[in-house]
């Protein structure tokens, strides 16, 4: 009889989502350095920027048009109206994509922006939270995203068939609204998952 030994499987030993909740449930406001802090609060304007563009355009109008179908919520849609968090979430990416004027990183080929912050509003806005709650929500979202878009390889992910926006921007968007509900590392893994299992593009 053999005896029962540990095997180390090549590959199992370190869990990349594991590291990227255990990361991104460290991100709190107090947390943040000036200078993150402040490219945080360049980014949210640059997108409160182009949602306000976007608003004007049909697309911004039939997205209000449709958040506006599922009655007063919690979450502002286009800064003028209200939704439930989840369709005030998904008017204000559409609209604020809608100019092709949002912020992008060249390398991930992704559009962080537009998939971060109407998650991190919706669900900050929701819960009562603060400023420092948004712009560390967006930090944790921004970073997820940009890791898990660098590590996708933009050209093999266009070869395929998807966008890496809708693929690394559902899961950086998960992680921001992870955290912006408070969730722990376990919590946010959940979120991960869920994402991960949901992304398309």
């Amino acid at each position: 009889m053999v005896e029962p030994r540990a095997v180390e499987l090549v590959g199992m030993t370190h869990n990349p989502s594991r590291a990227l909740a255990e990361f991104a449930a460290t991100v709190s406001p107090a947390a943040l350095q000036p200078d993150v802090e402040a490219r945080a609060r360049g980014l949210l304007l640059d997108y409160l920027g182009v949602l306000i563009g976007g608003s004007a355009l049909p697309v911004g109008e039939r997205a209000a048009s449709y958040a506006g179908q599922a009655g007063p919520g919690e979450s502002s849609v286009q800064l003028r109206g209200s939704a439930p968090a989840s369709t005030a979430a998904l008017a204000n990416g559409m609209t604020a994509h809608a100019l092709e004027l949002d912020d992008v990183t060249n390398v991930s080929s992704l559009h962080p922006g537009v998939v971060v912050w109407p998650a991190a509003m919706a669900v900050v806005e929701r819960a009562g939270g603060t400023m420092a709650d948004l712009l560390a929500a967006g930090v944790a979202g921004y970073e997820v995203t940009m890791r898990v878009g660098d590590a996708l390889n933009a050209p093999a992910t266009y070869a395929r068939g998807f966008h890496p926006t809708g693929i690394a921007g559902a899961v950086g968007a998960a992680v921001a609204a992870a955290r912006a509900m408070g969730l722990d590392a376990d919590g946010i893994l959940n979120a991960l998952g869920l994402a991960g299992g949901m992304a398309a593009g």
